[in-house]
């Protein structure tokens, strides 16, 4: 098993016992630490420089020609913002590369360096031959020789201390009633639910976070009581070859060993979920015996698969012995048995010989790629491999101390084998739990965990859960397109894992392809049938987006039960009210407000409740609490912008919805909703070219996209409701069907 996807299934455990702790709580500490920056200034309150040539405008966060955006993806608009910084110095090459991507990163420096210089010169219209604003220095780098016609400064973020100063600040305030909780008592008026209709496009940006945290959480919850166990149907058997890899038993005697025996079991299950030919329960699902007397046939009907292996390791000294059992769950009847008494430095090739001999025993074809070694050497140096290990089993201590010490262990397998990419790819992990979790005061813990995976990656491609992790960093940093690719090649290097199905998944819900979704959530699902509660938050999302709200219902409600987490309160908000429940809509809208109310400190929680307030049709107190959690979190007011302009966008002030949309494009250029957005905006304002170049973007950016996808909102009989046909009317009028 890769160092990404075991220290994924470790990271499991720990989330565990996280799950009824308020989600949302430690979101908000994912994402700003208390929202207080360690150091530097507040980039919010600080101005912003504006540099001017020719006819051009460029900033930290767009680069703009005659007043209309130039698309320039992120990495070579950083390097023209240096370039732009340093005008008339020579940048080195070095210099570019630590800027980008940092010191310890490694990348095909040349190539990368190239690639954004040559995307610059094309947004610019600028000649490699004849330049005009960028030279290349041979050898060495490169220089900005343009000059700059003007540098200016936007204005600084005003300071505000609580929801009343919120409200006097805002141009609406006098048609704002100060008590939030008061707006839920008052009846939905279709006249006003024009902004319901994008909501669901500001939650989907935010709540990519938890998607992130309940994906990665894979071990159930301890069921109480007070919770009815889901209806569990034995699976089909797949239409090919299936098995179930049990937990190896530690047959040592010394607890001390139990890192090892599991160790092998997740090794031999990675090992045959890369083959294509089989089809390989999660070890989420295969763990959940550990330590159990059960029967194969049982294991077999429960988790719908025909073969069941099972065995023991026992390690001492220089010497190992692993003994192994395959059995036809169907009939009980055992197809094989061996033991092995090996010396340990022979450790890969006897895993190796196992997963031979049951594709031998199965009958499975190999790929011709696939006839060399099936378990790789991934390093020469024993004692590397045994701190891996070693750093798995602290991590599920599920302490900052466990955490520590995992750190340690992985950074000693580093030190005695830096081209171990598997350490690499766990030590990224490591630092992301503990920036998440606070169980480490790095606070730079998910840049670091990014530059960690990427480096894994650049030693051994071949690892999948290094990129089924890196695909969820890039969901939380809104990079989509590179989250779908690595989600992609997760699941081509191992088609047998949830954790790159349930990536996809969020990236496929993100961007509002909820069917995609669907499919995604699924197969996690099908993979790991003894968890399937820990699918239901991105299922349920993906039938809401479906417009599917009857079967959205039950199975976030389910998840309420399981994990409480805020976000579920806010989707079954829009669920209820889509079907015109309007007393449960308010009943969910209630528990919002509550739960604000018991952590007026938290920028999520007001987020939260500027997406109920949209959906009650009032944008007036959605904006409100949206200002509340901007000032909150003043170092990240891009998280804000979307759900601030459907406020804005409900009260009619369409050339402020326009304003905030546009900012959060020049963050995020590549997310649909607010293109289509700024569609039905400048629609209204008669921008009609505008609205046309909108609705392109939409087109190319979402090639699948429908009205019927996105206006999927039905009444309580079935019909569509009226307040969604002047969106459709202006979404038609700007060239979307």
């Amino acid at each position: 098993m890769d160092g990404a996807e075991h220290l994924l299934n470790s990271f499991c455990t720990l989330m565990n016992s996280f799950r009824r702790r308020s989600l949302e709580k430690l979101v908000d500490a994912m994402l700003g630490r208390n929202m207080k920056p360690d150091s530097g200034p507040d980039e919010s309150k600080a101005p912003r420089e504006i540099f001017r040539f020719e006819d051009f405008e460029l900033d930290r966060y767009q680069l703009h020609r005659a007043g209309h955006p130039v698309r320039l993806q992120r990495l070579p608009l950083e390097l023209l913002y240096l370039l732009v910084e340093r005008r008339g110095e020579l940048v080195t090459r070095e210099e570019i590369i630590e800027r980008l991507w940092g010191k310890s990163v490694f990348v095909d420096s040349e190539n990368s360096i190239n690639t954004a210089v040559r995307k610059i010169r094309g947004a610019l219209n600028d000649d490699a031959d004849a330049p005009r604003f960028i030279i290349t220095v041979p050898a060495r780098g490169y220089r900005f020789v343009a000059p700059i016609c003007a540098v200016g400064h936007n204005s600084p973020v005003p300071e505000a201390s609580s929801v009343w100063a919120v409200t006097e600040a805002s141009p609406s305030a006098d048609a704002v009633d100060t008590s939030l909780i008061a707006t839920t008592k008052a009846p939905l008026r279709k006249d006003r639910r024009r902004g319901i209709l994008w909501s669901i496009g500001g939650i989907a940006f935010v709540v990519a976070v938890i998607v992130l945290i309940q994906q990665l959480s894979l071990r159930p919850p301890t069921t109480t009581a007070s919770i009815r166990p889901a209806q569990k149907l034995a699976p089909p058997l797949p239409d090919m070859p299936s098995i179930a890899v049990l937990p190896f038993t530690n047959m040592s005697g010394d607890r001390e060993q139990e890192y090892f025996s599991d160790g092998i079991t997740d090794d031999l299950i990675t090992a045959l979920s890369r083959l294509p030919s089989l089809f390989v329960i999660a070890r989420t699902s295969s763990f959940t015996y550990k330590g159990k007397a059960v029967g194969l046939q049982d294991v077999g009907k429960e988790l719908g698969v025909k073969y069941v292996l099972g065995g023991g390791v026992r390690k001492a000294g220089g010497q190992v012995r692993i003994t192994v059992q395959l059995a036809d769950a169907t009939t009980g009847e055992e197809l094989w048995a061996e033991r092995y008494d090996r010396p340990l430095r022979d450790i890969f090739a006897l895993q190796d010989e196992i997963v031979r001999r049951i594709v031998t025993t199965l009958n499975l074809q190999l790929a011709l790629a696939q006839r060399g070694l099936l378990i790789p050497r991934e390093t020469e140096n024993l004692e590397a491999y045994d701190y891996v290990l070693r750093g798995f089993e602290d991590i599920a201590s599920q302490t900052k101390d466990g955490n520590a010490k995992a750190r340690q262990m992985l950074e000693k397998a580093i030190q005695l084998d830096p081209k171990y990419a598997r350490a690499h790819a766990g030590l990224g992990l490591n630092y992301y739990l503990g920036w998440a979790l606070l169980l480490s005061a790095d606070s730079n813990g998910l840049e670091r965990a990014f530059q960690l995976e990427k480096q894994a990656i650049a030693l051994d491609d071949s690892l999948p859960g290094a990129h089924g992790f890196l695909a969820a960093i890039y969901v939380q940093k809104g990079q989509y397109d590179q989250a779908v690719t690595e989600a992609e090649r997760s699941i081509a290097l191992n088609p047998n894992s949830p954790l790159g199905y349930v990536s996809l998944a969020g990236v496929m819900n993100v961007t509002a392809r909820p069917a995609e979704a669907m499919v995604a959530v699924e197969k996690a699902m099908r993979l790991d049938p003894r968890n399937r509660d820990n699918y239901l938050y991105p299922q349920g999302w993906a039938y809401t987006q479906l417009g599917r709200y009857e079967e959205a219902i039950p199975a976030t409600k389910r998840d309420v039960a399981l994990t409480n987490i805020l976000w579920d309160h806010v989707l079954l908000v829009r669920d209820y009210a889509e079907l015109g429940q309007e007393d449960a809509a308010r009943a969910e809208a209630a528990e919002v407000e509550r739960r604000v109310a018991l952590n007026p400190n938290s920028p999520m929680g007001y987020l939260a409740l500027a997406d109920v307030m949209n959906n009650m049709e009032e944008p007036a107190q959605a904006l409100v609490a949206v200002e509340k959690a901007m000032r909150l979190d003043p170092g990240n007011p891009g998280r804000y912008l979307l759900e601030e302009g459907n406020a804005y966008h409900g009260l009619g002030r369409y050339e402020d919805s326009v304003t905030d949309f546009k900012r959060f494009l020049a963050l995020h250029p590549d997310i649909f909703w607010a293109h289509m957005s700024l569609a039905v905006d400048y629609t209204e304002l008669g921008h009609d070219d505008a609205a046309r170049a909108e609705a392109a973007e939409v087109r190319r950016l979402n090639p699948q996209f429908s009205l019927e996808m996105i206006l999927r909102t039905v009444g309580p009989k079935g019909k569509v409701l009226a307040d969604n046909a002047r969106c459709s009317a202006d979404l038609r009028k700007a060239g979307l069907k």
